[in-house]
């Protein structure tokens, strides 16, 4: 598809060669045609593409259909098919349930099969994960929805200790993912950040001095809460950083944008601007140096995905 320099998806054991050559073979076609040159780093929590091991331990994999930013529907980048780019997904791979940690020679040969397809796994230890996915889903998940759980006055027992080491892995675990960015970019990428279990990410490829080429935007995929409810939060100032560091911050509604913007003013003295720009006010937060774009846009609905999930399977008779 357009934008697209992968094969759709990895075979069973045995294909990988003709993967190769298949995606080798499309490099050079997209050269000759004068094909797109940028590439968009989409960095997400976990990689949108499914893998397992057979018996003698080969790894295989396919995209996964339920993943909202690729889909098997044209060889798993329908949603990103029109864009003139060549898309390149970050993350941690989905691996089945119960695997222990992959040792190096693991490791490398998981992630030549990722790279096939576009793919660029980030490695993180199992307790690492672990309390990456604490803070993101127990702390952070509910106190974005506007709810104030147990945790934030202190954890287990009110010291604050379980908060605080779930905290130090989220901060290590997004220093990860911004280092295996950095390793990957080339001057003049687009890096797209998605979600709250990457908030810090932006910040963190800033202090690791990206090309100045290269653009980094961030996408809400929740609300972002009322000030009241965000002040609660112990590590409010370094998150709301975190995102400033991006060059476009996006959410759903202009409710989510307004919430952050105050927080960002109440907490940090920051100031607000809307600008002219050819489709109106444009939002921005004034960093003194810079300024961090504010954007609000809705999730459609792909209709093409839509038809191509009813349409019955082939062979099947239909009523």
């Amino acid at each position: 598809p357009p934008g697209s320099s992968a094969p759709a998806a990895a075979g069973p054991p045995g294909s990988s060669a003709s993967a190769v050559a298949a995606a080798d073979a499309d490099a050079l076609a997209r050269e000759a045609s004068g094909g797109p040159s940028t590439r968009l780093l989409v960095v997400q929590h976990q990689l949108p593409f499914n893998v397992s091991r057979t018996l003698d331990g080969t790894w295989w994999g396919s995209w996964d259909d339920g993943s909202l930013l690729a889909t098997s529907v044209q060889g798993g980048r329908h949603l990103m098919g029109s864009l003139d780019v060549e898309v390149v997904f970050i993350g941690v791979p989905k691996l089945p349930a119960g695997t222990a940690d992959l040792d190096a020679k693991e490791q490398a040969a998981l992630q030549s099969l990722l790279r096939e397809n576009s793919c660029i796994a980030v490695f993180l230890p199992n307790q690492l994960t672990k309390a990456h996915f604490s803070y993101s889903f127990t702390v952070l998940w509910p106190l974005l929805h506007n709810q104030v759980p147990d945790q934030h006055a202190g954890g287990q027992g009110g010291d604050g200790a379980l908060v605080s080491s779930w905290w130090k892995g989220y901060v290590t675990s997004n220093e990860a993912f911004a280092s295996t960015v950095k390793q990957s970019l080339r001057a003049g990428d687009m890096v797209w950040v998605h979600s709250h279990p990457l908030l810090l990410v932006p910040s963190a490829l800033r202090q690791a001095r990206i090309p100045p080429s290269c653009t980094v935007s961030f996408f809400l995929h929740t609300p972002f809460p009322s000030p009241e409810v965000w002040r609660v939060l112990p590590h409010r100032t370094q998150l709301l950083q975190g995102l400033l560091a991006s060059h476009v911050i996006g959410f759903h509604l202009f409710e989510y944008a307004r919430h952050f913007m105050t927080s960002c003013r109440r907490l940090l003295a920051l100031g607000e601007n809307v600008g002219a720009g050819p489709a109106g006010g444009v939002l921005s937060i004034d960093l003194g140096s810079r300024r961090a774009t504010i954007t609000v846009s809705h999730v459609g609905i792909d209709c093409e995905v839509i038809r191509h999930r009813l349409r019955p399977p082939q062979g099947a008779q239909q009523r």
